[in-house]
């Protein structure tokens, strides 16, 4: 579990002020007992990280790691893919998305 709490403060965006590491901790800890996977956590950072990258979201505008994960911004970021696309792309490409969703639950 610690390691989870290590990868999500290393991949997630940096903020002007330090997080509060035991509230951040927490926090992924309470998703983790719940049941959420730490590649979940983590992607979601990561994507995240990539869009505020992206968009030059200055660092001052960077949601709290902490809020990111009590709030359920991070849901939004576990974008599920399979072969690095996710289910709109697949759709949009005209593959079948019944395909998608067999793979993805074989992922699983």
């Amino acid at each position: 579990e610690q390691g989870i709490v290590d990868a999500l403060w290393k991949t997630y965006p940096k903020r002007p002020e330090p997080p509060p590491f035991i509230p951040v901790r927490n926090a992924a800890l309470a998703l983790l007992r719940s049941g959420v996977s730490g590649e979940r956590l983590i992607r979601a950072a990561h994507r995240y990280a990539a869009q505020c990258a992206l968009n030059q979201v200055d660092p001052k505008y960077v949601k709290s790691l902490h809020r990111f994960l009590t709030d359920g911004a991070w849901e939004v970021y576990d974008v599920k893919t399979v072969h690095g696309r996710t289910r709109e792309e697949w759709a949009r490409s005209g593959q079948d998305v019944l395909e998608f969703d067999r793979l993805l639950e074989e992922a699983r």
